[in-house]
């Protein structure tokens, strides 16, 4: 995205060369509500700004007027039924189009079809999605993962072809933006942090050709980054868009996202007392250095950004938290937790593991001496730790209900360990009942926050950090007694396993 002085540095050349401004405006961020006088223009609000790489936008526009490398359209099994712009695409696309259609009748639901673009010279391509007429609403976390399953293969087969720009309709089939908007804004989320292909596109654009369309974009948007803003610029040439990694805005997200909160490691680590309040954001260049040497910032259990997992001398898995980090952003400092706990119980040894991440990479001892009594984490702890945080975070943004979270997270652990090339058993994740209190409060809270965020502000400090204890003291006897994944050759890498599911 533009920096403003450059938005600026275009108003006065418009203005020196008296030329008209171009009817197109985008708005970074949501948009205002107050703003939908604006009917006759085309609008473009960004569904999350660094959290979707600033490469997803959601534009209102009529699909006449839309251009790109590759557009997606939908249709039911057999073609029965064009969804959205199907059959547009098909009369302008011609009959070759048509023939090579006929090719794939009976495709299956889920699956994605890449053909050329025909007649149509807005597009290089078309990718073909089959769909059911209609999602079922009432099971919504899973149902939210098959057509988040449908779009990512959709996104992989324009990167695969070597495509730069693709477009997605606002709704896939008869079921209603309001459903659809808030699925697909997550996919977007978890597929920038999951997907090496993220760094293939310059823009995903969800094209919505009206106004109520528009509207369940920008709610859904809002919901995701609740503390953006609306800014206008007007369109220009096409650049290289600025790329921020997800794992340092909220690990998700969603982990989306789904990983909701938006607390970035370039804020400080939440606690009673913060030394350096006005510190630099993470630099990019370290950023992408820490991700060369395979470290990526996780949910911590006050949900926020600042674990780091590691290997040891060992091969073995240590968790580290951020404790500090210098003004400038360059340096960061992080203690093991449980050589933390250990050594205040332990009077006869204060030993604890320290690191240093300079400008990305570790200064100083790469293997710090950790507590004797320090137990490495197993790769199916981790799995299991960042999937219920995660959970929880959706809870807190509001994106689902408490039980609804619990069901996608059971869900999501089942996938991940759906691995055909090893034999695997279904770790055990807690029961409902052992996390329904802890994951009410949360919601809870986030219902107080809207009614006043500055009403008690001194209690709701003290209540968080009471939630906080708790969590850790549940955590500790979750970790030590649930029964985890054993595998019969070998455990993936846990930063992989970890990125992969947030």
């Amino acid at each position: 995205m533009a920096e403003p002085e450059d938005v600026a540095a275009d108003e006065n050349y418009d203005q020196e060369h008296h030329e008209p401004a171009d009817e197109h405006t985008q708005a970074e961020a949501a948009l205002d509500p107050h703003e939908h006088e604006h009917q006759h223009e085309p609008e473009k609000v960004e569904a999350g700004g660094q959290n979707h790489q600033d490469k997803v936008f959601i534009v209102e526009d009529s699909f006449e007027n839309s251009s790109a490398d590759c557009i997606v359209t939908t249709c039911s099994p057999g073609m029965e039924i064009g969804f959205g712009w199907f059959n547009e695409l098909v009369e302008s696309a011609g009959p070759g189009f048509a023939q090579e259609l006929e090719l794939f009748k009976n495709t299956t639901v889920g699956a994605s079809k890449l053909f050329n673009s025909y007649d149509n010279k807005n597009f290089k391509c078309i990718i073909v999605m089959f769909v059911p007429e209609e999602f079922r609403s009432d099971v919504t976390p899973i149902e939210g993962q098959r057509v988040r399953s449908f779009c990512r293969n959709a996104l992989d087969l324009a990167a695969e072809a070597g495509m730069r720009s693709i477009i997605f309709p606002p709704t896939f089939n008869k079921t209603g933006v309001y459903w659809v908007a808030p699925v697909l804004t997550r996919c977007f989320k978890e597929w920038c942090l999951e997907s090496p292909y993220v760094y293939e596109f310059d823009e995903i654009r969800v094209v919505c050709v009206g106004r109520g369309d528009y509207d369940g974009y920008v709610t859904a948007a809002t919901r995701l980054n609740p503390k953006t803003k609306s800014t206008k610029i007007k369109k220009r040439a096409r650049r290289p868009l600025p790329i921020t990694d997800e794992y340092y805005e909220e690990a998700a997200a969603a982990a989306a996202a789904e990983l909701g909160d938006e607390p970035s490691p370039n804020a400080t680590p939440s606690g009673r007392k913060k030394r350096n309040p006005n510190v630099d954001p993470i630099p990019n260049e370290d950023i992408e250095q820490m991700r060369t040497n395979g470290m990526f910032l996780v949910l911590s259990a006050k949900l926020e950004p600042t674990i780091l997992n590691l290997k040891d001398e060992k091969g073995l898995k240590r968790q580290y938290r951020m404790t500090n980090r210098s003004r400038d952003g360059r340096k960061l400092y992080f203690r093991c937790s449980r050589c933390d706990t250990l050594a205040k119980r332990d009077k006869d040894s204060s030993t604890r593991a320290r690191l240093i991440l300079c400008n990305g990479q570790v200064s100083g001892d790469e293997y710090p001496t950790h507590h004797p009594d320090c137990e490495p984490w197993t790769d199916e702890q981790l799995l299991v730790q960042q999937i219920d945080r995660s959970s929880r975070k959706t809870v807190k943004e509001g994106l689902l209900q408490p039980f609804e979270a619990y069901q996608d997270a059971l869900s999501r652990v089942t996938t991940a360990v759906a691995n055909e090339a090893k034999i695997i058993d279904v770790p055990k994740f807690p029961e409902w009942s052992e996390v329904r209190q802890k994951t009410y409060r949360h919601r809870e809270k986030r219902n107080d926050m809207d009614i006043s965020q500055e009403e008690d502000h001194l209690v709701a400090q003290d209540e968080h950090e009471q939630m906080h204890q708790d969590d850790v003291a549940g955590e500790e006897a979750l970790y030590e007694n649930a029964e985890y994944i054993e595998t019969h050759e070998g455990h993936a890498e846990t930063e992989e396993i970890v990125h992969a599911d947030q």
